[in-house]
């Protein structure tokens, strides 16, 4: 194992962090041997009061352990997290008004440990649902209250140096605020029109979003229906990108032309969050047609183009302090030393994506025993703007000569860390899934779905300097095409219990995600109990 960073351990010496010793800090042990555990309870209770107005109530409670993916831990791709969590869910219904109240509280401890937080989510609704002859319409309104409490997100930076992760009592607090409207309307038995808008407002930030869908359908003829959907909807703000908070020291080596002079460049950055961003806000529009060609064979077809802008990512602006010794004909003979300061903030950059392509799905029934179906999506995914690592210095400040020959250099830049690609998505996503049921208590079936190469590319933007260390920086991992094959064989004993056995991913190994381990196959036996 070795780390994504090398964060200074002893800024005298200079001696940084290994990832025995930085593991070690932190106590970040793994169950190698587990990859999931989990435990739970739920409790149900539902009365009726009438066939118009009911109670439903839900309590439950959870305790698991699991490892993921992520690169939040600056050790290593893959991390173990702890959670235990409680929840509250009650819908009461009484005549045309129905309202829901539910609670989740609780923690994911991560081995990581400052990745670790607390958290409590509050939300609250209420509707009026009413019918007329061919419209019907559904007001609503809506609370949430949100809690989090993590170490990255305190008012004192949390120090990836001096690891203080300890929990204090600065939980970030958001409320939201929020009004939304559906609508029905039947003008004929064949048309129908569907509508809906909602608008949020957060405390923790001054925009107002407003998402939205407009829909009909049209019934050409009993085995032939037309569908249009245009939609607009952005995600919310996230604790993340809006509080996180710390600070980083790292050492950068320098070597100079002549291989006379070296020294460790010190690079300080503090990670910042914004609350007031625009969020990533995707458009949509799709249309599609369903037949029926007899009762055995449907196929559904689907054409689509999606647009995404606002994009939220972290921009770097570093002043560099840079001295050097000038020789008799006033130029820069050698370099003394280099420190920089920066920041890596969150904010809104000009980069566009766009989406589009066609999906359909084909069903076969061949008989009561025997039932086939076929999908597949094809898209295309382009980028514009600002999608390729950049560096542009904003100002350069010299001092004057020193008697000692030598002169200051402040410069400031900013850093477009990301290298957006459309390689990143697969172009063609599908697969198959047959099912055989030869008697009451047998049932067979097998499916696989397949999708082309992908890329996935890391950048250690902490070494990204300027264009020269932009390769060293860089790491990525081909996924290459893949089929992955099931199998399921199950026994119905009698009306309560059936048996099953599986065989997942029977061709083998293979990757599906980038910097992880490869997926194996694997064999599952059990039973089902049904009251």
């Amino acid at each position: 194992m070795t780390l994504f960073v090398a964060p200074v351990k002893n800024e005298t010496t200079n001696e940084v962090w290994t990832y025995k010793d930085y593991s070690g800090k932190l106590d970040a042990a793994y169950d190698v041997d587990l990859s999931l555990r989990k435990m739970g309870g739920n409790i149900f209770f539902t009365h009726n009061f009438s066939e118009q107005s009911n109670l439903d109530v839900a309590v439950g409670a959870q305790n698991s352990q699991s490892q993921k993916t992520g690169f939040l831990n600056f050790a290593t791709p893959l991390s173990q997290t702890e959670s235990k969590s409680y929840y509250l869910n009650t819908k009461l219904k009484l005549n045309n008004l129905s309202g829901q109240f539910n609670i989740n509280s609780g923690h994911d401890f991560n081995n990581y440990r400052f990745n670790s937080y607390k958290f409590t989510n509050l939300e609250a609704n209420l509707e009026y649902y009413k019918q007329l002859k061919d419209f019907s319409f559904r007001p609503g309104i809506s609370y949430k209250y949100l809690s989090y409490n993590s170490p990255v997100t305190y008012n004192e930076p949390f120090s990836i140096n001096e690891l203080n992760y300890q929990f204090k009592n600065e939980p970030r607090v958001a409320s939201t605020y929020s009004a939304y409207m559906l609508t029905e309307w039947k003008p004929t038995s064949k048309l129908r029109f569907i509508g809906a808008v909602r608008m949020d407002k957060f405390d923790i930030n001054k925009n107002y979003f407003t998402n939205y869908e407009i829909a009909a359908t049209y019934r050409l003829n009993k085995n032939n229906l037309l569908r249009f959907v245009y939609s607009k909807a952005s995600k919310s703000p996230f604790f993340f990108d809006s509080y996180l908070n710390s600070s980083l020291l790292v050492n950068s080596p320098y070597v100079s032309e002549d291989q006379k002079n070296s020294f460790q460049i010190p690079i300080n950055l503090a990670i910042r969050g914004q609350n007031n961003l625009k969020y990533p806000t995707i458009t949509n529009q799709e249309i599609s047609w369903r037949t029926k060609f007899n009762s055995n064979i449907s196929l559904d077809v689907e054409l689509f183009y999606s647009r995404v802008k606002n994009f939220v990512n972290a921009n770097i602006y570093r002043q560099y302090q840079v001295v050097q010794h000038m020789n008799n004909l006033g130029v820069s003979d050698s370099l003394i030393s280099v420190k920089v300061e920066g920041t890596a903030l969150f904010e809104n950059y000009d980069l566009t994506a766009q989406q589009y392509g066609a999906g359909f799905t084909f069903n076969y029934d061949f008989d009561n025993k025997l039932s086939a179906k076929i999908y597949g999506t094809y898209q295309k995914t382009k980028l514009s703007g600002r999608k390729n690592i950049e560096f542009i210095t904003t100002s350069v400040q010299m001092s004057d000569l020193t008697p000692e020959n030598t002169v200051t250099m402040n410069v400031s830049t900013i850093m477009n860390p990301m290298q957006w690609s459309e390689d990143l998505t697969p172009s063609f996503f599908g697969g198959f899934l047959l099912n055989y049921k030869p008697g009451i208590k047998w049932n067979f079936s097998t499916d696989a779905y397949v999708y082309t190469e992908q890329k996935f590319v890391n950048y250690n933007y902490y070494k990204l300097l300027d264009e020269t260390s932009v390769a060293s920086a860089r790491d990525e991992m081909d996924i290459k095409p893949n089929i992955i094959l099931n199998a399921k064989a199950s026994y119905r004993i009698n009306k309560n219990l059936t048996s099953f056995a599986t065989l997942k991913n029977i061709l083998g190994n293979h990757y599906e995600y980038g910097f992880v381990d490869n997926i194996g196959t694997l064999f599952l036996i059990g039973i089902q109990w049904e009251l």
